[in-house]
């Protein structure tokens, strides 16, 4: 059973002040004044994947009917409280008592409320209280969505098998060093505002500047609490400069008690360090177009580091030169024996999510999509119309240390981070090779 965390709601709340303030500084902070609509009259039900159809055919036949499908179930509706065309037969259904939501996020669900079904980072919830719609880059409650899937888990293919190609340069990904760089970042307290974050984003620049081809510099930006910088390092492309790809990860982290103590080696010492694990085999295999790494900060705060970092590139009026964006956000827990990965993006890029299901050889690793993108660094870039996508662990829900002073590194899978960067490095080497490329 997974651990009960901090709750987003006032009734619960135990933020260390530091966090309160930066969660109340938030310029994207949205609140509704709206409540959950009541669903208190009818009955729902839970089926295996496997009847979607029969769900949906059943659904259509009334408009008072709906479905959610999730990772290993679908949730449907029927106003009746009577039995009657039942889409399938033996069907356990209960009455529906409260109101239905959805929830976003790794924080504790709101108080009195219970989770029917997950997928993706999102949970539909069953609550007798009405809950006032509250959202932040850290999650919170929307109202329902009818007759929507919120994940789709992906059959994997046979993938690339020319090891020798442009394409297959995941076979390069250092696994130990990326567990040593998780530990190297975890070390500081990355607290947007404290003093870790200096020395931590000095050493990501070093670490960059330590591979040639690349050209290394910070992008300074405001906070509300104070500025902060991005790491840039970018390496031109040898045929086609103008064509640009985004990899980018944010080093900040935060906890309960982050003028303490923020290691954040989950989130987000994972993908920062999965960087500088792919930057290393494209500086040994320098690519036609153009790579550019970022290391994100003000993340935790509010995609501050992102979001500026996108409105000056956007005031150039050079936006369709960035022909994709991989955000890397927490990839090194798994909290089961399976090891899996989620793409979350929106429809925009699902041709880059066939090429990346072509890139996709590895049997272990699973590979599932979610279209309702929210609270990490794609969020700019997809909200601008620029093609993002965010490769993030699927067990996100179930860490059971995140956002706090325990999110160390002892408990990253060894294999699982290295697997999804694996799997980006091969899409990206559809992408920046050319195919006259030896």
């Amino acid at each position: 059973m997974p651990r009960k965390r901090r709750s987003p709601f006032p009734q619960t709340l135990s933020l260390s002040l530091n966090a309160v303030l930066t969660l109340t500084l938030s310029f994207i902070m949205l609140t509704q004044l709206l409540t959950a609509t009541a669903l208190a009259e009818g009955r729902y039900a839970k089926a295996p994947l496997s009847e979607l159809s029969a769900v949906k055919a059943w659904a259509l036949k009334d408009a008072e009917r709906f479905w959610v499908k999730g990772e290993s179930e679908v949730f449907f509706y029927d106003k009746s409280s009577y039995p009657g065309n039942e889409p399938i037969p033996s069907l356990q259904w209960k009455s529906l008592d409260g109101f239905l939501a959805f929830f976003y996020g790794a924080l504790a669900l709101p108080e009195g409320s219970e989770e029917l079904l997950r997928g993706g980072r999102i949970r539909l919830i069953v609550t007798k209280t009405p809950l006032t719609f509250a959202f932040d880059t850290h999650g919170g409650v929307k109202p329902l969505k009818k007759n929507v899937e919120l994940v789709t888990a992906k059959v994997n293919s046979p993938g690339i098998e020319t090891t020798g190609s442009p394409f297959a340069l995941g076979q390069w990904i250092d696994a130990g060093r990326w567990h040593k760089d998780v530990v190297s970042l975890s070390s500081w307290s990355r607290y947007s505002y404290g003093e870790g974050i200096n020395a931590s984003r000095i050493w990501l620049a070093d670490r960059f500047r330590e591979l040639p081809g690349f050209q290394v510099s910070e992008f300074p930006f405001a906070m509300p609490g104070g500025g902060n910088s991005n790491v840039i390092a970018r390496m031109e492309g040898k045929s086609r400069p103008e064509d640009v790809y985004i990899i980018g990860a944010h080093y900040d982290s935060i906890s309960e008690i982050p003028t303490r103590t923020a290691p954040g080696a989950e989130d987000n010492a994972s993908g920062v360090a999965g960087l500088l694990a792919i930057a290393r085999v494209f500086a040994d295999y320098p690519p036609d177009a153009t790579l550019i790494f970022v290391g994100f900060s003000g993340e935790e705060q509010g995609l501050y580091g992102s979001r500026a970092w996108t409105r000056d590139w956007l005031k150039n009026g050079n936006e369709k030169t960035i022909k994709a964006v991989l955000i890397m956000d927490m990839i090194g827990y798994s909290g089961d024996d399976e090891q899996d990965v989620l793409l979350e993006t929106s429809a925009l890029t699902k041709p880059l999510l066939a090429d990346i299901q072509r890139a996709h050889a590895d049997a272990e690793l699973i590979v599932s999509e979610s279209f309702d993108y929210w609270g990490s660094d794609h969020e700019p870039f997809l909200d601008n119309g620029i093609p993002a996508i965010l490769f993030i662990e699927d067990d996100y829900l179930d860490y059971p240390y995140y956002h706090r002073s325990t999110d160390t590194a002892d408990h990253m899978h060894l294999t699982l981070g290295p697997k999804i960067l694996r799997l980006m490095t091969d899409s990206l080497g559809q992408w920046v090779f050319d195919a006259t490329t030896n």
